[in-house]
């Protein structure tokens, strides 16, 4: 009977360390090239999203498509900020298998820059918690999830790009 204690607590113990290292955070799966933008951009910029300066609650798709186009009067992000945003976008256990019930109304947006390769939008909505990526050249953004434990210090990194700003101090 001893044995087949032992060989019980043998196996929870080679469950419990398997299960650790599939669930330990690791890097996004993304693609290389969506990596290599994200991980060393030449210029990362901030700008509030049209849906957010417009303050629109409408559902039509017009109205929510705003939340989905940049403002033209952005800040530039210092890299210590954008290299932070960069590692919590790409951080798996950033993850959740939740999802937000609201339709995203994202009010931010950062614009990863690499010079002769796609530019890389992620777009944050602080209401919900949910980002979104969109590459350009492409129609369809991507769901990357909620922000989840992140959502402070990612409010935190916008606060400071735009500290006057009442909308985002309100947040």
């Amino acid at each position: 009977m001893k044995k087949w204690i032992k060989g019980l607590v043998a196996a929870v113990i080679i469950l419990g360390i398997g299960w650790y290292f599939e669930r330990r955070p690791s890097p996004l799966d993304l693609p290389e090239e969506i990596r290599l933008i994200l991980s060393a951009p030449d210029s990362v910029k901030a700008s509030r999203t049209l849906g957010f300066m417009a303050d629109s609650a409408a559902d039509s798709p017009k109205a929510l498509q705003a939340f989905y186009e940049k403002e033209t009067n952005s800040v530039v992000v210092p890299r210590g900020a954008a290299e932070r945003v960069a590692a919590i976008i790409t951080l798996e256990d950033r993850k959740s298998a939740t999802r937000s019930k609201c339709i995203y109304r994202p009010g931010f947006v950062m614009t990863f820059i690499r010079s002769g390769e796609k530019s890389i939008d992620i777009f944050f909505c602080f209401e919900c918690g949910g980002m979104v990526m969109k590459i350009s050249g492409q129609t369809d953004p991507q769901d990357l999830g909620m922000m989840t434990t992140y959502q402070a210090e990612l409010l935190a990194i916008f606060k400071k790009l735009f500290p006057e700003d009442p909308k985002i101090r309100a947040l």
